[in-house]
């Protein structure tokens, strides 16, 4: 009986689970079709935009139809010298700089924690759009992929001493840098990073970590003049208030699927954030008329009409900021009783302002773009996440909703006729 126990506890059982789900994606993206789908209609158009202009100031200029900088093209332009690329090499090429993000995720929670750090790690891939980022060729993993690399060699530089510091220092500046011209969300990890300056010797390895870190930024946002390409800088001009309470209710989704004990608050704040909602709801209906439907795959399967979807559309902001005082509230708490050091405080910042940034991008929301800070928030709340039977039921929900809306991407672009 005690064997049995040892093998089917719960730890186990989800650490099992997400590696049959990463499998599982790699089947998916192995059968997926070969097609350009979603935003790869974007970004592979620019691929082939580069391999005629190369490394030039040109083609930062002409980029079109995507706001990120020039991270993926970079990529697989290089790649493209020993593969030729397509689209279905490209997911499978994400799919492995995703399970990288991984194992940067692992490395850097072994400062955390000792116990249960593989099933801590995968628990990303239980976040139900984390499918899509792995799945699909997007922009988020790569970067990600560099944020963390960064992150990871300025912790060994500001801990460890001798001359080999400087150098991990200065890499993990032109990490960072590579990480924000990809997403340039990733800009707000450099003010965080003044959290960490806590000993006069250690101010010139930030200071060497920030220089570096801004050489290729600064040369892509001198040729843009501005944030994005040129191509799109008339739309994503301003500010949209609207999506940080999109971005709080995606963030909340997600930490109710890796750690629901974080809405552990007293009951009143559930009854005043339901009396937000139905506020915001009347406001949203007579006033701002703003509609917004979430998780597109999973609830407009076969029907896009209807009136479930058509109330679903129109109150989901509404019911965002409601949630969004009860996350709120959680989040307060929850920084009260675990004061946080100076790591767990970089990790928080970088969470906190990278959500915030998404008021940013005024011509379209993601919930994406939550999957840019949720790894940091899995650092920050790592020591205090359970793993149990209750993880185990929320975790096989949010990777059932992940596959279903990326198996029904694959199955609508692959009937479509565009094809670059």
């Amino acid at each position: 009986m005690n064997n049995i126990k040892k093998y089917f506890n719960s730890s186990i059982l989800i650490a099992g689970y997400l590696s049959a789900v990463l499998i599982l994606l790699f089947v998916l993206i192995l059968r997926s079709t070969s097609k350009v789908v979603f935003d790869e209609r974007d970004f592979m158009p620019n691929f082939y935009l580069m391999k005629k202009l190369g490394f030039s100031f040109d083609f930062l200029k002409q980029l079109k139809n995507q706001s990120p900088g020039p991270l993926y093209q970079y990529i697989y332009y290089l790649m493209d010298f020993f593969i030729p690329v397509s689209p279905k090499v490209v997911r499978i090429s994400n799919y492995f700089i995703y399970l990288g993000d991984l194992y940067l995720i692992y490395l850097l929670l072994k400062a955390e924690t000792k116990n249960g750090l593989f099933v801590l790690a995968l628990l990303f891939t239980a976040i139900p759009n984390t499918v899509g980022i792995a799945g699909i060729g997007m922009t988020e993993a790569p970067s990600l992929l560099f944020c963390l690399g960064a992150v990871l060699l300025l912790k060994r530089s500001l801990e460890q001493s001798g001359p080999i510091n400087w150098a991990l220092a200065a890499l993990a500046g032109v990490c960072m840098g590579l990480s924000i011209i990809g997403r340039t969300p990733f800009l707000m990890v450099l003010p965080a990073v003044f959290v960490l300056i806590t000993k006069a010797d250690k101010i010139m390895h930030i200071l060497l970590f920030l220089i570096f870190a801004s050489v290729l930024p600064l040369i892509m946002f001198c040729t843009w003049h501005g944030l994005v390409p040129p191509y799109v800088q008339g739309i994503q001009s301003g500010y949209n208030l609207f999506f940080l309470f999109l971005t709080i209710m995606y963030f909340a989704i997600n930490t109710l699927i890796i750690y629901p004990e974080f809405f552990l608050v007293k009951k009143i704040h559930y009854l005043i954030g339901f009396l937000v909602a139905i506020v915001a709801l009347l406001l949203n209906m007579l006033v701002f008329k703003v509609d917004y439907t979430a998780m597109n795959g999973v609830v407009k399967t076969q029907n896009s009409g209807g009136i479930f979807v058509t109330v679903y559309r129109y109150s989901f902001l509404a019911f965002s900021v409601g949630v969004s005082y009860v996350t709120l509230v959680a989040f307060s708490s929850y920084v009260k009783k675990n004061k946080p050091d100076r790591w767990h405080l970089f990790y928080m910042l970088i969470c906190a302002f990278i959500l915030v940034s998404t008021i940013k991008s005024p011509a379209h929301f993601s919930s994406r773009y939550v999957l840019q800070a949720y790894p940091f928030f899995i650092l920050y709340v790592s020591r205090n996440i359970k793993i149990n039977w209750l993880l185990l039921f929320t975790v096989i929900i949010g990777t059932i909703i992940g596959l279903t809306s990326l198996i029904n991407c694959y199955a609508i672009f692959a009937a479509s006729p565009y094809n670059p």
